[in-house]
């Protein structure tokens, strides 16, 4: 049902497994702290239709004691999430996701807060993204983009992110795609103090909000510089 699952727990190490054929989730780290889950391979979701799944989920819950904190989610090879994510976290500090290979996934990198605590000092740099072509949501709308960084509202902000050297490949060309939320190949929402360079969107589809960083919401502070874009963005 699911390959690794670690809660709750602190001093948490998963490196070098392979882990193919789960349904929900490859590796899960939800509500732990001083993890790393590093150098694994974790292929194919068994998953289909409007489920979702997580080729690596680290979550927090109440923020009084139940931050995910200090971990790394970095040089993981993850492939075929077609529902879903290939990393997703919110309610997390001192986290690092760095030079992941993550391709034919629905989103690839989640941090979408959607339980109103806080996320801050998050270092997203030098990961590879590709989108699946196929749509399992068919109808029913969905997120879609290579990086979501998006705050749950004003006075839940994301803080202190580093999205930097990141390659985002063939977003937003899934026909008959209907997108929910805030999409984009690269997208900022109610964040403050974010630092956006060097980072490469291409072979991008027209499709809806398609735009190659897209920022929105109450967001403050915010540096977008030196990226690189090429497609037929909106």
């Amino acid at each position: 049902y699911n390959g690794i699952m670690t809660i709750r727990c602190a001093r948490v190490w998963v490196e070098n497994c392979y882990i193919h054929n789960w349904f929900i989730y490859g590796v899960l780290a939800s509500e732990s702290k001083q993890f790393q889950i590093d150098n694994n391979r974790i292929i194919t979701s068994d998953a289909a239709g409007t489920n979702n799944a997580y080729g690596i989920m680290a979550t927090g819950d109440d923020p009084a004691v139940s931050l995910v904190s200090e971990g790394s989610i970095s040089f993981n090879v993850i492939k075929d999430v077609k529902c879903w994510d290939g990393i997703m976290s919110h309610s997390a500090a001192d986290l690092r996701i760095v030079g992941n290979v993550i391709t034919d996934v629905r989103s690839g990198i989640d941090m979408s807060n959607t339980v109103g605590n806080s996320i801050g000092n998050v270092v997203i740099a030098n990961n590879y993204i590709r989108s699946t072509a196929v749509n399992t949501h068919g109808a029913t709308p969905a997120l879609h983009g290579g990086i979501l960084i998006n705050g749950l509202s004003a006075g839940n902000q994301i803080f202190g992110v580093v999205c930097s050297g990141n390659i985002i490949d063939n977003f937003f060309n899934i026909a008959g795609l209907v997108l929910a939320g805030n999409c984009s190949n690269i997208s900022i929402s109610n964040c403050r103090s974010v630092a956006v360079s060097g980072n490469v969107v291409k072979n991008c589809g027209a499709q809806q909000t398609s735009s190659g960083i897209l920022v929105s919401g109450t967001s403050d502070d915010i540096s977008v510089s030196g990226n690189t874009f090429q497609g037929d963005m909106s």
